[in-house]
């Protein structure tokens, strides 16, 4: 999720007073009422001082909600003069009587996150359902022992971003939520950062051992190798960096509850370089199958279906990009659970977005032997009609797994022709 979530201190946390949506909302009638009999005993006097100082009355309503200075100097006091939950009283009680509307993201998490999920978990049991009963090894490679790790951390995710995030208020100004409310969204949101470091780390792995079972050249399988070594190094370098962000750790969500002592380092920052690095391992891993490709002898056409269907794995880095403008409001908001619920949206759908992607190979062949005409090479389609026995009995001339074929030392010559049989069945 990139940078911690809710790392910001307490008074930090709440947004500027009458600072979303006042500006441009026309207060009732509120001269006549006497805001003060709702505000904590705390509030009264930083309003009353701070409207003296604007030349507002404490109760006409229209001055405060349209003068941004005493906004600003309320705030201040509130965080000076108030507790937390009172602080948040203020300000929803002000945002009340100036007529700022109710604010809710929730309902569009779960139109969103719940459909995505479902698609990705179909997705994903059927390539490991294909891999383990119909393919020609019958079964799992190392590959999709990784997705299947990435499989029980989107389960995961789904069930924390329903029940946790969304149930407690994620995707709502935070004045409007209760201390309690805050802390457990706080929480969700601490394992939501974990599993996603997990997760986009178990992809990138599960994508370099899938080219491990293709490309049989020494220099691109040294290259793969240390590909695989740099994710494993870092997904665990992020995933030990979040959980152990704040001391001791339970103050990442405990302290909107109580003072109590502890603190949190500025992780910001390694949620921006897990972010460039993430992006950059997509663009290197895009790169290293298309080095492959382009000089084999292929027939045009056939080199533009296999780039397109490495391209593919461009979409979620895509995604990643459109994450990375939320991670610009999550490091300086003031609103935590309304600005960084996009952070949070975004990163459930990389995930995701990640595990259809890397499946997409497989799907294709599952395409290849259910319609050999039209997603098999040449050779294939005229085996399957002339013929008519099963793909898996077809040597060379059947669509071959990308991963069915186990790799071995290859003599001089033979690697082009084992990358083509892998990526084409020709």
């Amino acid at each position: 999720m990139g940078p911690s979530l809710f790392s910001l201190s307490a008074a930090a946390a709440l947004p500027q007073w009458l600072g979303v949506g006042i500006r441009d909302v026309a207060p009732g009638p509120v001269a006549e009422m006497n805001l003060t009999a709702s505000l904590p005993s705390c509030a009264v006097p930083c309003l009353a001082s701070t409207a003296a100082n604007a030349t507002c009355n404490a109760t006409d309503l229209a001055c405060v909600c349209s003068n941004n200075a005493l906004q600003d100097a309320a705030r201040h006091c509130f965080h000076a003069k108030c507790s937390f939950s009172d602080t948040l009283t203020s300000i929803n009680v002000t945002h009340t009587a100036c007529g700022a509307p109710v604010r809710d993201k929730t309902a569009k998490w779960n139109q969103t996150i719940i459909p995505l999920g479902v698609v990705t978990i179909v997705i994903v049991v059927i390539r490991l359902v294909f891999k383990r009963f119909f393919s020609a090894t019958s079964r799992l490679g190392s590959d999709d022992w990784a997705i299947t790790g990435t499989l029980a951390i989107c389960i995961a995710g789904m069930v924390i971003g329903i029940d946790g995030l969304t149930a407690n208020g994620m995707g709502k100004d935070v004045w409007t939520l209760t201390t309690n409310e805050i802390s457990n969204v706080a929480l969700y949101l601490y394992i939501l950062e974990i599993l996603y470091f997990a997760g986009m780390s178990l992809i990138k792995l599960s994508l370099s051992l899938f080219y491990l079972h293709i490309f049989s050249g020494p220099i691109i399988r040294k290259l793969l190798w240390a590909t695989v070594v740099f994710n494993v190094l870092y997904g665990f370098t992020f995933v030990i960096a979040a959980i152990f962000q704040c001391s001791p750790i339970d103050y990442y969500w405990r302290r909107y509850l109580d003072a109590g002592h502890g603190s949190c380092v500025n992780i910001n920052i390694f949620g921006w370089l897990n972010a460039a690095i993430g992006v950059a391992i997509d663009l290197w891993m895009i790169g290293l199958p298309l080095s492959q490709v382009i000089p084999l002898r292929l027939h045009w056409k056939k080199k533009i279906g296999v780039a397109i269907m490495f391209l593919l794995g461009t979409f979620v880095t895509v995604v990643s990009i459109l994450r990375l403008q939320s991670l610009i409001l999550f490091a300086n908001s003031n609103n935590p659970t309304w600005d960084q619920w996009a952070t949070a949206y975004w990163s459930v759908i990389e995930v995701n977005t990640g595990m259809i992607c890397t499946c997409l190979p497989s799907l294709r062949l599952i395409l290849v032997r259910m319609f050999p005409r039209i997603f098999g090479s040449s050779k294939q389609a005229t085996y399957e009609k002339g013929n008519r026995e099963p793909a898996s009995k077809a040597g060379h001339n059947v669509a071959v797994d990308l991963q069915e074929n186990e790799w071995h030392a290859p003599h001089d010559g033979e690697h082009e022709r084992m990358t083509q049989d892998r990526i084409w069945g020709t």
